[in-house]
């Protein structure tokens, strides 16, 4: 069986180990929030058309814990990379112009997304999550005072893996020790299935750094 075959079952037994593992379902309805600012790495043939890290985006989600080690949602993400270059000739319609030249790809995403949790009523808790979804990926390419633009929806497919550290309790205070407000950290793959000029299948590498509550 190869690797990409494999990686669904093993998400799922990670999943099933961590749902044995969350002892009594203490946080059963419970709902999580959280925002968290995202810098991005371009990978593959992406870097051919920017090459320079994406540091303006965010990532959202709103999830529901139908137990303490597992919760569903919904998240939104979004990524800017942008580039300048030196003098180049940049092929157009009509034929090529040669000038400086501004690269830059907006990546929109919403999709769903599923998280297990590890450690359960610990301080810090490690996660695994998977994000399957649509994903709008908005390029274009200026050179002097022409534009070159386009605007395709693809699929995305993002595994992730992170931590949460809890620095306050779940209402109502010290009643509970399962975590509430605290600190996420995580690193991410994005694969989209989006292709343009030499970029197939754009990807990039991402952290995330933000706060996260539950409730």
């Amino acid at each position: 069986m190869g690797r990409r075959a494999t990686e669904p079952l093993l998400f799922a037994s990670v999943v099933a180990a961590a749902i044995a593992a969350g002892g009594p379902a203490r946080a059963a309805g419970e709902m999580g929030f959280g925002l968290s600012y995202d810098a991005r790495v371009p990978l593959g043939s992406f870097r051919d058309f920017v090459s320079d890290p994406g540091w303006q985006g965010f990532q959202g989600s709103l999830d529901y814990f139908p137990i303490d080690a597992v919760s569903v949602g919904v998240a939104v993400q979004y990524e800017l990379f942008r580039q300048d270059f030196p003098t180049q000739t940049m092929q157009i319609p009509n034929g090529a112009i040669t000038s400086e030249v501004f690269r830059h790809a907006a990546v929109w995403s919403i999709f769903p997304v599923a998280r297990a949790y590890l450690l359960p009523r610990a301080v810090v808790r490690p996660y695994l999550a998977l994000g399957v979804g649509p994903v709008d990926v908005i390029h274009n390419a200026q050179a002097s005072d022409v534009v070159v633009s386009n605007d395709r929806w693809a699929l995305m497919v993002q595994p992730s893996a992170g931590v949460f550290y809890r620095i306050g309790p779940n209402p109502p205070y010290g009643l509970r020790d399962d975590p509430g407000f605290g600190v996420s950290a995580s690193l991410s793959y994005a694969w989209t299935s989006s292709s343009f000029g030499a970029v197939s299948n754009l990807s990039s590498l991402g952290a995330q750094l933000g706060l996260y509550g539950k409730y």
